[in-house]
């Protein structure tokens, strides 16, 4: 439980900056907002940093076992931080007042699979890049999760 724990904080803090990237260069976002968040991006760029560092330590201190456990873990983490909370949308579109048949237009039309499977992908290159070079791609089984996942 503690190994799935420090994954999860590791995935959310190395894939945090990617979906913050893109907002402080949007020009629909207000000006302040962007600049909220790009002082917000600097801060979590130096938190990538650190649990980038702190993922290659963790590494060497696991035994293989645990380490193919661990990564193999990776894909399921990954979707629970980026996959989008559908069931919420529907909710609170419905809560202001659309049709549920409306609902699920919208939420189709903004969270089609091709897009949603994009941004992951997308978004986890430079995770992906760390799991690569600490060798838990080179096992086939992990290979072919992270494939499955998307991550590859």
């Amino acid at each position: 439980r503690p190994l799935v724990d420090l994954m999860f904080v590791i995935i959310s803090e190395t894939l945090i900056s990617a979906t913050l990237a893109e907002v402080p260069d949007d020009p629909e976002v207000a000006g302040a907002v962007r600049e909220v968040l790009r002082d917000h991006l600097a801060d979590e760029g130096r938190h990538h940093r650190y649990f980038a560092l702190f993922l290659r330590q963790l590494w060497t201190q696991l035994d293989a076992g645990d380490r193919r456990a661990a990564a193999l873990l990776v894909p399921a983490l990954v979707d629970c931080f980026l996959r989008p909370d559908t069931a919420a949308v529907r909710d609170d579109l419905r809560a202001a007042g659309l049709s549920p048949a409306d609902s699920e237009q919208v939420v189709a039309e903004v969270f089609p699979p091709d897009l949603v499977r994009g941004y992951t992908w997308s978004t986890t290159r430079q995770m992906v890049r760390y799991f690569a070079q600490l060798g838990a791609l080179d096992d086939p089984e992990v290979e072919a999760v992270f494939a499955a996942g998307g991550l590859v």
